[in-house]
């Protein structure tokens, strides 16, 4: 038996191949085995979609994906309690900042407290 390239597996497993003879043997190999890695044969190409992704491993089967349409607006501020006819873009904004940090108990240097127990 020569001496060849073997090495990073288990001695069984070194062992059984070289018993079955599934390795390349010689010096005169193809470019793809002759510069061929311990990484790249045990890297993964997850580009191609030969293997398994973990969903179908798992066995999760997800339908298409929905999105559901984003909320204007105008309700934002609506729910925040910003009038919206008698002040301009800026007025309404600063009126829902203003409302929103209230909403959410946030003091003015951007802190959120927790309500008060009782």
């Amino acid at each position: 038996m020569k001496s060849e390239n073997l090495y990073g597996q288990t001695y069984g497993k070194t062992s059984f191949v070289s018993s079955a003879g599934t390795f390349e043997r010689g010096i005169d190999q193809t470019p793809n085995v002759k510069f061929n890695t311990t990484m790249k044969n045990e890297f993964m190409q997850h580009d191609a979609s030969r293997h398994e992704t973990t969903a179908q491993i798992v066995g999760v089967n997800r339908g298409p994906e929905q999105y559901s349409k984003p909320v204007p607006p105008q309700d934002v501020m609506k729910f925040y309690g910003v009038d919206l006819k008698t002040t301009d873009d800026v007025v309404q904004q600063e009126a829902l900042k203003r409302n929103a940090a209230a909403f959410f108990q946030q003091s003015a240097d951007g802190d959120f407290s927790a309500p008060p127990p009782g």
